[in-house]
């Protein structure tokens, strides 16, 4: 990951250190103290940095479907309410032609 480099891994080296049994604070002073002095962070592969981001939203695990699925489904909200807000306006105004104007476009 040409790219990539120094402190963007610093979070992955201070995961990896942890995981390796060292406590969070120290291999984080750790990282910290060698981004300051400039020192090379190890390169993670791109493959390997892919599987490190499980959390939802992160690069590795995008959740796409669930956000289309929730768009989908606010979509279908935002018809029915335009519809309702028409119906009501066309109630309190009695003018019939309001209706249908607050279908999606």
């Amino acid at each position: 990951m040409r790219a990539l480099s120094g402190e963007v891994f610093a979070t992955d080296e201070v995961f990896r250190r942890v995981r390796l049994g060292a406590p969070f604070r120290q291999a984080y002073r750790e990282v910290a103290e060698a981004v300051q002095r400039g020192e090379a962070i190890p390169e993670i592969d791109g493959k390997q940095l892919l599987r490190s981001r499980r959390s939802t939203g992160g690069a590795g695990k995008l959740g796409l479907a669930k956000l289309e699925r929730r768009l989908a489904r606010l979509r279908e909200r935002n018809v029915r309410h335009r519809e309702a807000f028409s119906r009501a306006l066309a109630s309190l105004t009695g003018r019939a032609d309001l209706l249908g104007r607050g279908a999606a476009r």
